[in-house]
């Protein structure tokens, strides 16, 4: 038998695996039942035996015990489940149905898989990516990626449309969870833009809805409700299932129910449904507002809407995407399957890629994904003015993925016993801790000590699945630290609503902030530059540090001496306006002069898009800098010469490379790591 690898969608209420075939064109498997998709539904039988998929779910109704279902919302939870007098987490049944669908594509391909793409919603957070692969290799597969489900979507539209190039919004409304995305699509590249999504929002949630309606529509009438009879419940699931996909084609739909010897019709309108399920419909809306307000796109700039998931086939999805953009939702892809297609086609790109025969692969369109994070990753810090702890955020949210960034952590070791470096991870926007998701705590062993301080560089990464790894270094020996070990089980971090106990290295921080304003700072770097200064002084410790802001374009002005406010930082950033050249030797003059003056540590913080106008003159006034002891951090962001502010950087890990869009993330970081020096915790 041939190996072969294939896409799954491990959908939420139904799922389906996909493969490249010989002629390069992604199909969907059918199952035993020669269905294309098979119900996320499992039955523990007193025998013993485990039934999957359309056996399993003709048994659903409220009194069977016995029954797993919608198990995909729990996943990255502690939840633990019992059948049949046995425990199950949702790992354990996610393998179960992994494990079917892998059996049943085998054998209607007559071939082994061992290898899978698996798509998750793009909303789910790091633990939930991290039980998905654990439930595939428990069901005997390599994951070689786990892919975004609204990202798989847009890679199936894309290869099924070569040489086009579109902004793209995917609407991803599955059976329990909701994703939006906004994606460009070129011959060579799909790129996402942003996301976002709640993955305990899906069909089931309008089935919820009609369920209850017509339960207490018949209990008002004949006094007895459904819900509490299992068969007539059972029945009504069923029913209303139809009843729904009824009420896309048609107005209004008659069900029938059946409970304790009463029959009855009742009759539902498509106005009464969408009357019953406006708010539901009002959450995506949000949610899509708030997709183009990060990424700041307008809905004139969308080409396509692609509708994804079988509940978008109701009327009511297409009304509101027509509403919003004024255009019809392309409805080129079926719902059901292009996840699977799109999760195939990136595993035949996996393993060309590995293999070396990219252009071997067969796949007409997309080569390249680039995929974003759903949600920022931050660490517990204390904040600037040492009054609380908050969420220090290292990788925001819509950062590309595969990415990485690092932040230093200074300590006190003792030579007498085992050191230890701990991080609190979390995922989330919120600045308080507990309204964040707590990824856990991660354990570094072994960490050396020296006399004074031992300074430890955290490497934080999200990898090609999402997936957050973390590792750090001993920035004096360049050594890795042994560990972490994870400890994220229940962990109480209630402890951050607590006011920290500090020790403070009294020493003064005086801070130039030294911004590039020449002509090539134009549209949205200038303005992510003076965002970037107030989110330093935000992030710096206003009692014991002080700010001063020094521009250079064709010439050099010092715009602010030393300031402790935000609104007096906030009044010069406002005059910032673009002039010619980079002058930049000029303005490190300034600022050095400056902190020339004053005793204390003395910091430069210089942000350019280019090179200096006189490098001789710019590295020279950098060596007076040096001699001074004037510290010198660089930010390059698109053309700047990296190379150039490696020199002038008085350390490598004072170097600092950008995004226009990410200037200010970076300015805060580097504004954490100067608190962060000159803190002293006491435990």
């Amino acid at each position: 038998m041939t190996e072969l690898v294939v896409g799954i969608d491990l959908g939420t209420t139904n799922s389906a695996v996909a493969y490249v075939n010989e002629r390069g064109i992604p199909e969907v498997i059918r199952n035993s039942f020669g269905e294309p998709i098979t119900p996320s539904v499992i039955l523990f039988t007193k025998s013993g035996e485990i039934l999957i998929g359309k056996e399993a779910k003709q048994s659903i109704s409220l009194d069977n015990k016995d029954i797993a279902w919608f198990f995909k919302r729990d996943m990255g939870t502690d939840l633990v489940v019992s059948f049949q007098d046995k425990e199950y987490t949702p790992v354990d049944l996610s393998s179960f149905l992994l494990h079917k669908l892998k059996e049943e594509a085998e054998t209607t391909l007559g071939c082994t898989i061992q290898k899978a793409v698996i798509s998750v919603p793009a909303y789910f957070e790091n633990r939930a990516r991290e039980d998905t692969k654990k439930a595939a290799e428990q069901a005997g597969l390599e994951v070689l990626n786990i892919i975004n489900e609204p990202t798989a979507a847009a890679l199936a539209y894309g290869a099924g449309n070569p040489g086009r190039k579109e902004t793209v919004l995917v609407y991803d409304l599955g059976g329990g969870t909701f994703d939006i995305s906004l994606v460009e699509i070129d011959p060579l590249v799909l790129r996402v833009i942003g996301t976002d999504g709640n993955h305990n929002l899906g069909g089931k949630d309008w089935d919820d809805r009609l369920v209850n309606h017509v339960c207490e529509v018949f209990e008002r009438r004949h006094g007895v409700d459904p819900r509490e009879e299992g068969y007539s419940f059972q029945e009504i699931l069923h029913s209303v299932e139809n009843l729904k996909k009824g009420l896309s084609a048609r107005e209004k739909v008659s069900i029938q129910i059946r409970c304790s010897g009463i029959s009855d019709t009742i009759e539902v309108t498509r106005i009464l449904f969408e009357d019953l399920t406006k708010d539901l419909l009002g959450q995506t809306e949000i949610l899509i507002q708030k997709v183009l307000e990060d990424t700041g796109y307008r809905f004139e700039q969308i080409s396509q809407v692609l509708m994804v998931g079988g509940s978008t086939r109701m009327p009511m999805c297409k009304s509101l995407i027509r509403r919003l953009t004024g255009k019809e939702s392309n409805q080129t892809l079926n719902p059901d399957e292009c996840v699977a297609l799109g999760a195939a086609i990136q595993a035949k790109l996996e393993i060309s890629r590995r293999e070396n025969s990219l252009n071997g692969s067969g796949i007409a369109g997309l080569m390249k994904i680039q995929d974003v994070t759903a949600h920022s990753l931050g660490m517990v810090v204390i904040s600037a003015d040492g009054k609380r702890y908050e969420n220090a955020i290292i990788l925001a949210k819509n950062s590309p993925i595969p990415s990485e960034d690092s932040q230093i952590k200074v300590m006190r070791t003792s030579p007498r016993k085992e050191n230890q470096l701990e991080v609190y991870l979390l995922q989330g926007e919120s600045q308080r801790p507990l309204d964040t998701s707590i990824l856990g705590k991660y354990t570094f062993h072994e960490v050396p000590h020296y006399s004074g301080e031992t300074r430890i560089s955290i490497i934080f990464r999200y990898d090609p699945s999402g997936i957050v790894q973390i590792e750090a270094f001993d920035e004096q020996s360049g050594a890795k630290l042994k560990g972490p070990s994870i400890e994220n089980r229940s962990l109480d971090i209630s402890w951050t609503d607590k006011e920290p106990e500090l020790l403070y290295d009294l020493e003064e921080t005086f801070i130039v902030l030294c911004i590039d304003v020449s002509g090539s700072m134009h549209g949205k770097k200038l303005d992510e530059a003076k965002a970037g200064a107030l989110n330093f002084m935000r992030n710096v410790d206003p009692e014991y540090t002080s700010v001063g802001l020094v521009s250079f374009g064709s010439n050099a002005k010092r715009r602010m001496s030393f300031t402790r406010s935000i609104k007096d930082m906030q009044q010069v950033v406002k005059s910032l306006s673009l002039e010619g050249s980079t002058a930049m030797g000029e303005g490190l003059k300034l600022a050095c002069d400056d902190l020339k003056q004053v005793n204390g540590r003395r910091v430069i913080v210089l942000l350019t898009d280019g090179s200096p106008d006189d490098e001789d003159e710019t590295l020279s006034v950098a060596k007076e800098c040096r001699m001074n002891q004037i510290e010198i951090f660089t930010i390059g962001t698109d053309d700047a010469d990296l190379v150039f502010l490696k020199q002038l950087a008085t350390s490598d890990s004072n170097q600092f490379t950008t995004s226009a869009r990410d200037i200010g993330v970076v300015f805060g970081k580097i504004a954490r790591n100067l608190n962060e020096e000159r803190m002293r915790i006491r435990k």
